[in-house]
This record gives structure tokens, sequence and C-alpha cells, in this order.
């Protein structure tokens, strides 16, 4: 008899467990159904993701290895540095922007137009290159054309074509009238073991310069560009322009 009663409440006790234990279940699965029914509820507008893409950083510095990165075999120095090409030495002293016609002439054709007191009408402006240079007697003859401008394109990984100065100031002061006058003026014979500090200017349009970068002054034996010239015909100084418009 004991014995009856003792399974007896052993059956209500297993009972009472499976009831609370489904209860439980029950109570758990409504509220995953409720909590996800609030989920599905968020406006999506209001779930910002992390932006895990790479930022281009700006304004990053010309560093010397991307300097000689970039320039390859030639000789290449920085402003107010000598660099020698075929016995020609040369420095830069300087090298700034302009809107202002300062004594020197356009001897180049479709210069900007000026007004009066010899300023740009328009979007042009001057680089001017100051420059210090002597070539010695006995070597191949360089000659003012040998001086051109020229930029790394950075997407293409090449330089542009290198351009031609619109003028000289030296040239205001020694060249003759008939020098002066000819076509081919920018081939006129260098003076050797002469010491000379002269201004090379260029004219090009704001946007367009606005695009040269990184900048260089080339001194070149063929004209060529440096991507196709052989190494010791040429060399580059590059240029951080001062900005005076």
């Amino acid at each position: 008899m004991k014995t009856k009663y003792i399974f007896a409440g052993f059956v209500v006790i297993l009972a009472t467990l499976t009831i609370w234990q489904i209860a439980k279940t029950n109570n758990i699965h409504t509220t995953n159904e409720s909590l996800t029914s609030k989920e599905k509820s968020i406006p999506k507008k209001d779930v910002i993701k992390k932006d895990s893409s790479p930022k281009t950083p700006k304004n990053v510095p010309f560093t010397d290895s991307y300097f000689d990165q970039i320039t390859g075999k030639a000789a290449h120095v920085r402003e107010h540095k000598w660099i020698t090409v075929r016995g020609m030495s040369v420095k830069v002293n300087r090298c700034y922007l302009t809107k202002v016609q300062k004594g020197w002439e356009d001897l180049a054709e479709e210069q900007p137009d000026l007004d009066e007191h010899g300023r740009i009408i328009g979007n042009d402006s001057y680089i001017v290159i100051d420059t210090t240079l002597r070539q010695k007697s006995g070597t191949k003859s360089l000659n003012w054309c040998s001086f051109k401008l020229t930029y790394y394109d950075e997407s293409s990984h090449y330089f542009s074509s290198t351009l031609c100065p619109t003028s000289v100031s030296y040239f205001s002061k020694y060249l003759t009238a008939k020098q002066r006058a000819a076509s081919d003026v920018f081939c006129n014979p260098f003076p050797k073991d002469t010491d000379i500090r002269t201004k090379f200017i260029f004219a090009f349009e704001d946007s367009e310069i606005a695009k040269m970068k990184p900048l260089f002054f080339d001194v070149t034996m063929s004209g060529q560009s440096p991507d196709y010239d052989k190494p010791d015909n040429y060399g580059l100084i590059y240029l951080e322009p001062e900005d005076r418009t």
C-alpha cells in the first residue's frame, strides 16, 4: 500500500515538471517570434553600416623615394641644387606663377593678351623659372631650346611632351634685333664658360597648370620626352612654383 502512494506521488511530480517545461518552451518561442517581428519592423535607413573602403590620403608630400622611382636612371635634383647634363650645369633658384609680364619679350606666338599695366587679361598665367647656368668649353653645344617644361602624368605613368618656353629674359638684353626676330630664336648658340642667370617663361591656361603635377624643368639634348631618350641625355629638376598671381 505504501509503495502505491510513493508511485502515485512520483507520477504527479513528473507530470508537473512536464507541464512546466512545455509552458517554458512556448514562452521562449513566443518571445523569439516577437523579437523577429520587431527586427523586421526596423526601417533600413536606421541600420548604419560601417564604410570599410580604404581612404585616399590627401596632400601627400612628394617624397624622395617617389622622385627616384619616376625619374629612373636620369639625373634629377630639386630646386636650389646643381645638375649637369653633357657639360651644361643648371640650378633653379626659384620658380613662381605670375600674371604680370615683367619686362621680358613674348617671342612665341599666341601669347596672352595684356592690359596697359602688363597684366594678363583672361585665365592664363606665366610659369617663371629663375635659373643659373653654365656650359663648359669643349662639350657638345646645347641651345636655348634644350630647356623645356614637362610634367609626370601619375595616372598614365609617363612624362608629357616637353614644352618650349614663351620667352627667355636673356634675349631681351643680349640678342641682336636680327636674332630676336628669327623664327628659330631658341636655337641660337649658347655662350660657353660664362655664368648666366636668366628666366625661362612659359604661358598656360590656369586649368592646364593645375593638372601639371609633378612639374619639372627638363634639360635635354634631343628634345625628346624623358621616357624615350637615353638617361644621360637629359636631367630633371623638380619644381614647386610659388603662387604670385
